[in-house]
């Protein structure tokens, strides 16, 4: 049976915290996933990792059997290439690739790419499903960037010293009040009550 699994990832080169969105569809149903994929080098890495989650998740859920034909698409290039032989894995592109195709062959499933370019504003469903793929990785990315501000904001929080009060000389303070109220009342008419 054919299986088409979309899939996206977005990724914060600042904080390298990054999600995936997945959407797996067949005869035997339609389903959408997604987390997060935090603390990797760059946005191939989570790119690649998407794929392989689709391809986890689809077997998880009951979507994806023994002999199944399965029809990836997403919109990194590079992942393409890799998953399809045209250029080596690198760094830690390797273990998921390794993890990728010992599923692959373990299952007897068989494999192919296609590209779907990403935001294109088109309204086919593969369009539409990939729309909501982006939607997904980027609300996952989002949720751990906010995340990890939150633990640097305590952190930087309980870093944080205390201020000492700053000496005030209260005659210099007063001399300064007074200063003004006599400014102020002899060139307006204003009243001051109390004394100075």
């Amino acid at each position: 049976m054919l299986i088409t699994i979309i899939s996206d990832a977005s990724f914060c080169h600042r904080t390298k915290c990054g999600g995936y969105g997945i959407w797996v569809a067949s005869k035997r149903g339609k389903k959408a996933f997604g987390g997060p994929a935090h603390g990797h080098t760059d946005n191939t890495v989570v790119e690649c990792i998407a794929v392989a989650n689709g391809l986890y998740h689809g077997i998880e859920a009951g979507l994806i059997y023994t002999n199944d034909v399965i029809l990836f698409q997403t919109d990194c290039k590079a992942a393409i290439h890799m998953f399809e032989g045209k250029r080596p894995p690198r760094g830690e592109e390797q273990q998921v690739y390794k993890w990728f195709m010992d599923t692959i062959v373990e299952n007897r499933l068989s494999f192919q790419f296609r590209h779907v370019k990403g935001h294109s504003g088109r309204m086919d469903s593969r369009s539409l499903a990939q729309d909501k793929c982006d939607e997904i990785a980027g609300m996952h990315m989002r949720k751990g960037r906010r995340r990890m501000d939150y633990d640097k904001l305590k952190v930087d929080t309980a870093k944080s010293v205390i201020p000492k009060p700053k000496k005030v000389n209260i005659e210099k303070q007063q001399s300064w009040v007074r200063k003004l109220k006599l400014l102020v009342r002899e060139h307006t008419k204003v009243n001051f009550n109390g004394s100075i």
